[in-house]
């Protein structure tokens, strides 16, 4: 039997936090949707037919009549020149508001008021204009927006067609008349309103106007009461408007005279050397002298070029070019005389210019800054005599005209709202409601879905209940759970043989998961040996026939595998079993305990069972040597214990192992005896404390699910390889048949020469 190998990813027991247990078992949704999925299918189809076949008397058929409200948007004008809009803020405001006004109380009264019984559905005869025959009505009568438009979808439904079509009309008749009611109604409080202050602004007009007239008799002077009285101000306000002109025109003029003083004097003591020289500079006849007398000068010292210095002809061509210098420097500084005589004489001519002017414009300035002045005094004394009247008449006649203004808005606001309070209404009914001829539907949908979800609901929630006061552990996450941890991998349960005795033989196959499962719980307990020094191992049964012999006869031979010498010893038990699963013969009769030890016939391990007819109470003064001896003699001491909740010798042994394995089995083992278990261990100071689930079974949902789509995978892969070599065959046939065209013969042959090589 081979052993799993300690490798890189091998690691001890997982032991559980203490801090993560939780005190009552988890609620595992998936795991519940696997577990129960097929019963409550199978016991809710079969339902969901009884509750059909039952719901069969009372379906019935269902009539159905419609109206269409229609809201007309637009705009309606006035008398002053303004747009009215017919409906006032947000459409879809105002159409959601009108849908929840159909069903109004007051609305549902008035039509089942001027409905006859005669014409009302089976539900409302007999009941008047009643709160019962209302709230009927109010249940019945549906409504909704239609979308991207401007209708209101209105309908009635009941289980025959007489009245239908005269209830909904009512029904639409009487919102359109109590929305013309409130429109009137409203209008004329708002028309009450306007009157009453039309007659009171009339009443303040005549007023204001008895008190002007009273002022005019006041004073002698009426010019103020002219419609252009204001054109005396207006004289006033003018002349001295343009004398504070002239004034600042005749400041302006004087300065400018200042000015032109300042630059004369300043100016006619500034030398024109500079602009002198700048135009001898730019003479055209001097720079034509000036560069004749360069030319010949050239001439002639070219003409000497090669003479000596005391010669004749040297000496007097050396002298004509001196006296040709000279003449064009005195020429040139007699036309620089002549033109600073003239640049000063013409500027002492603008100059004088500019201050005549400047003294002739202050002078005129001035005179009409004298004559304004005279005018203004003179018009504020006009002025004085009439300002007060005028501002007391002004201020009358402001607040007369302020009056009329007034009026005449309210006079045309009044004739708006009369005309508005008999504007139609936004909303009209756009589609009447109809009889029905046939019904448009039934009842049996509906009753269908209560059925579905009576028989469904049902169904489910007694497993729901059952799960949740069921405290059985049921998967390896709900066994993490109870411990704070993952825990072991859960161990397989094997089918088709006795679980007992072929569970015993599982390391015979290492391919088998229940094989494979033991051999890593083996290889950590061997890690725990090796990393943590720990010696006593014990396996401990949670309750009766939880498979606590077999994984530890197991768990002890692949312990064995690693080269440790191994003992197994078997704790008092009710049903001692030890014998039987390592297939060795049956220990009876009373015997000292612990003093029978046997090689397993499968491995090297030593194996002590223990005895149908031996006293627990023997044992328990002689457990704490038993250990210690055992510990000294084998690498490895593995106890199979019962229940520490029952058997407090077992208790007492785990306590002072250095690692507890708690073995629950699947849908049997309870969670709270587990977590029990785990507190008095963890209490008790023991190192490592993990727990494994035993024969474990996945889901048949779950597995039937997983075999499926492990199937539609293979089947993706075939596919997938099938599609890949028919691709690679088209392009192997494409590849083919180009090398054999013609065009790729010419490619080939007209390749130079060491493309092969280039290639």
């Amino acid at each position: 039997m081979p052993a799993l190998k300690e490798n890189g990813f091998a690691q001890p027991l997982i032991r559980g936090a203490l801090e993560d247990r939780k005190k009552v078992k988890p609620f595992q949704f998936w795991d519940f949707l696997w577990r129960r999925g097929p019963l409550v299918l199978g016991l809710g189809v079969p339902a969901f037919l009884l509750f059909g076949l039952l719901a069969t008397p009372i379906t019935h058929p269902i009539y159905k009549v419609e109206g269409t409200l229609l809201i007309k948007q637009s705009k309606e004008p006035t008398l002053n020149g303004k747009d009215r809009e017919s409906i006032q803020g947000d459409v879809g405001v105002f159409q959601r508001t009108l849908v929840l006004r159909i069903v109004d109380r007051e609305v549902l009264k008035s039509a089942l008021d001027h409905l006859p019984d005669e014409q009302r559905p089976s539900f409302l005869k007999g009941l008047g204009s009643t709160d019962k025959a209302i709230y009927k009505l109010m249940s019945r009568v549906k409504a909704k927006e239609v979308e991207r438009t401007y209708l209101i979808q209105v309908w009635l439904e009941a289980d025959e067609s007489q009245g239908l079509a005269e209830t909904l009309r009512a029904v639409l008749s009487s919102l359109i008349e109590k929305l013309q009611t409130e429109q009137e109604t409203q209008y004329a409080s708002r028309l009450g309103y306007l009157q009453s202050e039309r007659d009171k602004i009339s009443s303040r007009g005549m007023d204001e106007k008895k008190r002007i007239l009273d002022l005019a008799n006041r004073l002698e002077n009426r010019t103020f009461l002219r419609a252009d009285f204001i054109t005396d101000l207006g004289k006033m306000n003018q002349i001295q408007k343009l004398y504070w002109e002239a004034q600042a025109e005749t400041i302006s003029k004087k300065a400018a005279l200042e000015e032109a003083e300042k630059n004369r004097e300043a100016l006619s003591k500034t030398s024109l050397t500079p602009f002198a020289e700048e135009r001898v500079a730019d003479n055209f006849g001097i720079n034509q002298i000036e560069r004749w007398t360069y030319e010949k000068a050239q001439d002639l010292r070219a003409s000497i070029d090669g003479l000596k210095p005391e010669n004749l002809d040297r000496k007097y061509i050396e002298e004509r070019m001196a006296l040709m210098n000279d003449y064009m420097s005195s020429y040139k500084k007699r036309v620089g005389d002549e033109t600073i005589v003239n640049l000063t004489q013409k500027r002492t001519f603008e100059l004088d210019t500019a201050v005549i002017k400047a003294r002739n414009a202050f002078e005129s300035a001035n005179s009409s800054s004298d004559q304004l002045g005279m005018e203004l005094a003179r018009a504020n004394a006009e002025a004085a005599r009439i300002s007060d009247a005028i501002f007391e008449a002004n201020e009358l006649t402001f607040g007369l005209g302020q009056l009329r203004d007034r009026l005449g808005s309210i006079n045309t606001r009044i004739d708006d709202v009369e005309l508005e309070a008999k504007s139609p209404l936004p909303v009209v009914i756009d589609k009447i409601p109809v009889t029905p001829e046939q019904p448009t539907s039934s009842n049996a949908p509906k009753l269908r879905v209560a059925a579905l979800a009576v028989s469904f609901g049902l169904v489910t929630g007694i497993c729901l209940l059952f799960d949740l006061v069921d405290g059985r552990v049921r998967s390896r996450e709900e066994l993490a759970a109870a411990i704070g941890g993952p825990g072991a991998v859960p161990i397989p349960a094997i089918a088709g043989e006795n679980e007992d005795r072929g569970f015993a033989q599982i390391l015979r196959d290492v391919d088998i998961p229940a094989s494979r499962a033991v051999l890593d719980l083996a290889l950590r307990l061997y890690l725990e040996h090796q990393r943590g020094g720990a010696r006593l191992f014990a396996f401990v049964g949670i309750h009766a026939r939880s498979g606590n012999t077999t994984i530890a006869l197991n768990a002890a031979r692949a312990l064995g595998l690693h080269g440790l010498g191994v003992l197994l010893a078997e704790f008092p038990t009710g049903t001692p079993g030890m014998a039987l699963a390592a297939g060795l013969p049956m220990v009876s009769g009373t015997i000292e305990p612990w003093s029978k030890k046997t090689k397993d016939p499968e491995s090297r391990i030593d194996i002590m069972p223990w005895g149908e007819g031996s006293a627990p109470d023997s044992i328990r003064s002689s457990i704490e040597a038993f250990l210690e001896k055992a510990s000294q003699d084998y690498d490895a001491v593995i106890l199979d214990l019962p229940s520490i909740a029952i058997s407090d010798i077992a208790q007492e042994a785990a306590m002072k192992c250095d690692a507890v394995v708690i073995t629950v089995r699947q849908n049997v083992g309870l969670f709270s005896d587990v977590r029990h278990a785990v507190d008095i261990l963890s209490s008790a100071g023991v190192p490592a404390v993990t727990a494994l689930l035993n024969f474990s079974r996945p889901e048949p949902l779950r597995l039937h699910s997983l075999i499926l789509l492990r199937s539609g995978m293979r089947s993706l892969s075939v596919l997938d390889a099938h599609f890949k070599a028919r691709i690679a065959s088209f392009y192997a046939g494409i590849l083919k048949k180009g090398r054999s065209s013609i065009i790729w013969g010419k490619i080939h042959r007209q390749k130079p020469e060491g493309a092969e090589g280039h290639k």
